[in-house]
C-alpha cells in the first residue's frame, strides 16, 4: 500500500475527486479499511494527506451529519442567531445554567433580542429549568412523554430551551469519529471489513458504532 507524500486537501470536493486513488491505497489494508469506517480523517492522515484547518471541519461535519443532518443543525442555529445574534449555542449543561441565570436576572451582558424567562411561577410550570437541562444535556434518550408534550414543556420556561433540545437531540443521534486510541485499536484488528465498505461517502453513525462494537 502506497502512502501519499505530502497530499494536502482543501476541501470536500477535493477530498471526492481524490476518492479513485484513495480506494486504490485501502485495497491492500483490510485493517485500515475497517478503522476508516470509525474515523476517516486519521485513515487519511495515516495515508498520508493533510488538510486545510477549514477542510478538516467541513470533512468532519459532514462525515458525521451529512447533508439532511447539516441542514437541520442549519435551522437551529438561524432561529438561536434571532434571539442571541453571536452567541454560541451553550455545549454543557453547566454553560446553559449560566446563560438562563443571566437572563433570568435580566443581566444578560450580551443584550439579546430574546424575551427575560417566563413570568410563570415555579408551581404552575409542568418543569423546570433544572430538570428542563437534564432532559437537553443527560437524559435525552431516556425520556418517553411525545415530542409535542417535551417542546410545550420547555417553551413554558424560555423560548431557547426547545432550540437546545433540538441541536442537542441532533448531536447526539450522529455518532461522532472514534478517537485515535480506538482508531489505533482497529488497525491491530484482525477483523476485516470488504473493500466495498470503503466508498468514503463518508460512513453514516450507525456503520461507526458497528465498527467500534
Amino acid at each position: 500500500m502506497s502512502k501519499s507524500k505530502n497530499t494536502k486537501i482543501e476541501s470536500l470536493k477535493e477530498l471526492q475527486l481524490l476518492m479513485p486513488r484513495i480506494v486504490n491505497q485501502v485495497n491492500g489494508n483490510p485493517q485500515l479499511a475497517l478503522a476508516a469506517t470509525a474515523n476517516p480523517i486519521l485513515a487519511l492522515e495515516y495515508l498520508g494527506y493533510s488538510f486545510t484547518p477549514k477542510a478538516r471541519k467541513e470533512i468532519e461535519s459532514y462525515g458525521r451529519f451529512g447533508p439532511d443532518g447539516l441542514q437541520q443543525l442549519a435551522e437551529v442555529e438561524k432561529h438561536w442567531k434571532q434571539l442571541f445574534g453571536s452567541e454560541p449555542i451553550p455545549a454543557s449543561k453547566e454553560m446553559a445554567k449560566k446563560m438562563f441565570a443571566q437572563l433570568a436576572k435580566g443581566t444578560d451582558p450580551r443584550k439579546t433580542k430574546s424575551r427575560k424567562m417566563s413570568s410563570k411561577s415555579k408551581s404552575t410550570r409542568s418543569i423546570t429549568l433544572e430538570t428542563a437541562l437534564d432532559l437537553i444535556y443527560s437524559k435525552i434518550k431516556d425520556i418517553e412523554t411525545e415530542e409535542k408534550n417535551k417542546i410545550e414543556s420547555l417553551e413554558q420556561i424560555h423560548e431557547a430551551l426547545p432550540l437546545l433540545y433540538q441541536y442537542q437531540k441532533i448531536l447526539s443521534q450522529r455518532t461522532a469519529f472514534a478517537r485515535k486510541e480506538k482508531f489505533e485499536q482497529l488497525l491491530k484488528s484482525e477483523q476485516k471489513t470488504p473493500l466495498s465498505a470503503v466508498k468514503f461517502r463518508l460512513k453514516s453513525s450507525e456503520e461507526r458504532r458497528r465498527a467500534r462494537s
